[in-house]
């Protein structure tokens, strides 16, 4: 079976602001990866979680809004070359939920070029055992033991720690999926207990 090329893939463009970029470039770089094919690999496991994470499709006057702002970051446009079935994917959920595409990138980008300390502010910032608590639930699940033992053989998966964490955090302060009245969605809603 031949072997794709990301030669031969078409590209599409993305404008991504500028800091992040160039710091998610420093890292693909020190990592030895190729960030189109990374973010092609990152694009298949992310995308479903996108679909059904955004269980609601943004209001035309929020995704007009969300552009809106996206322009007033000084932004570098880039080519990437991706396989033609994820970019159709990207461009589906991104349709149907409203989502402005190149937010979407940006927001990726930031994730993967995020350190520690923005990770805690972003995600965890009452929380600063949020990784010891992941650490403690999953050690002998996933992707800490398969990767660990088979470096070559990895999931890319690089914000499963993060939904782990959000999941922990969810299951202690109380937090519960309810049904969106008149749609197929769900809502995470901090209950009075």
């Amino acid at each position: 079976m031949a072997t794709k090329t990301l030669k031969t893939v078409p590209k599409i463009s993305v404008r991504i602001w500028t800091p992040i970029l160039e710091k998610l470039d420093r890292k693909i770089a020190n990592a030895c990866l190729r960030r189109d094919a990374y973010l092609d690999k990152v694009l298949e496991t992310e995308l479903p979680w996108l679909e059904a994470e955004v269980s609601m499709a943004n209001s035309l006057q929020a995704q007009s809004y969300i552009g809106q702002q996206l322009e007033l970051l000084p932004r570098k446009l880039v080519s990437l070359a991706l396989d033609p079935a994820v970019v159709e994917r990207l461009n589906g959920v991104c349709q149907a939920k409203r989502i402005v595409r190149d937010a979407f990138f940006n927001r990726l980008f930031l994730l993967l070029a995020a350190g520690p300390k923005t990770i805690d502010r972003l995600f965890f910032p009452l929380d600063q055992d949020w990784r010891r608590e992941v650490w403690s639930e999953y050690k002998h699940d996933g992707p800490f033991f398969q990767n660990g033992f088979y470096p070559l053989e990895q999931d890319i998966n690089p914000f499963w720690a993060i939904r782990a964490g959000l999941e922990i955090y969810a299951e202690s302060t109380g937090i519960e999926e309810v049904s969106v009245p008149g749609s197929d969605g769900k809502l995470r809603v901090q209950t009075d207990s």
